[in-house]
């Protein structure tokens, strides 16, 4: 059970200790013993025609009966602390406004007062404990969805001369080590009535191949490392206007496409989102 929610019975528990059993006065008996009789006798005060006798007993009852519920709320420490104060304020300042002469002494105060005052401020504490540690104990995670590319297929480890189809209008040679004898093959870029347009952020499969091929003369010539060539091969990662993600295979010169599970090979569409400005 919530360590707070504990203290809050134990300090309702207190006030009912405090209001059925120690003294509210000097000598004088509990807060219980104070009401009961004025309980029975209410009508005689009422018909007294003594305002003030009449005010003190109903502020004396009435905190009997709220302290009364505030012991037995225990269990929820908010309103066994908010209840017991209240009937403790009322209790405490109510006489001095009922009779101004009489003024304010704590020698005409029990035991029984004290220890109620104290137990309805603990029991407004507690509830401020109890919701902390609910707070900690029930906050629900936070689940962030990161919106990433699949894996690229792996690059080979020396790439030789690698080219981009269909769209690149250059020899295509399979990467050694495929198992497979080198067969340069002419593949034409498909001519679209209208060249496409890329836009900001965007780039075409065109554009894709000569950034290779500089890529390709850059590493022929020393400007970049063959790690630094790869690496910048596998950022070479795309989406279309569906959102399909789509790369080139090095180990083909294929364009492929993620489908959800697998690389498929397939024609890319004319213009693609580079992944940095998606």
């Amino acid at each position: 059970m919530n360590p707070g929610r504990i203290l809050g019975v134990i300090a309702g528990i207190v006030i009912l200790v405090a209001v059925f059993i120690l003294p509210f006065g000097p000598m004088g008996p509990s807060l219980f013993g104070i009401a009961n009789p004025l309980l029975g006798n209410l009508g005689l005060i009422q018909q007294s025609g003594n305002q003030a006798l009449i005010g003190i007993t109903y502020v004396i009852i009435v905190s009997f009966i709220l302290l009364t519920i505030a012991g037995i709320v225990g269990f929820f420490p908010l309103g066994c602390g908010v209840i017991g104060i209240i009937a403790m304020a009322l209790l405490t300042i109510a006489p001095n406004v009922i009779s101004p002469g009489a003024g304010f002494n704590l020698s005409s105060f029990g035991i029984g007062y004290f220890v109620a005052w104290a137990a309805s401020i603990v029991a407004l504490a507690a509830s401020f404990w109890k919701a902390r540690v609910e707070k900690t104990v029930s906050a629900p995670p936070v689940n962030v969805t990161v919106n990433t590319p699949p894996p690229p297929p792996p690059i080979p480890p020396s790439p030789t001369e690698v080219v981009v189809s269909p769209t690149i209008t250059v020899t295509q040679t399979q990467i050694a080590g495929e198992g497979r004898p080198v067969r340069p093959e002419a593949i034409q870029e498909p001519k679209p009535s209208m060249p496409p347009q890329a836009g900001q952020g965007e780039t075409t499969p065109s554009m894709v191949a000569k950034t290779i091929d500089s890529l390709k003369q850059k590493q022929a010539s020393g400007e970049i490392s063959a790690e630094k060539f790869q690496e910048e091969l596998g950022k070479l990662m795309f989406r279309d206007a569906s959102g399909k993600f789509w790369t080139v295979d090095f180990r083909t010169g294929h364009w492929v496409y993620h489908d959800g599970t697998k690389w498929v090979e397939g024609n890319p569409p004319l213009t693609l989102k580079e992944i940095s400005a998606a």
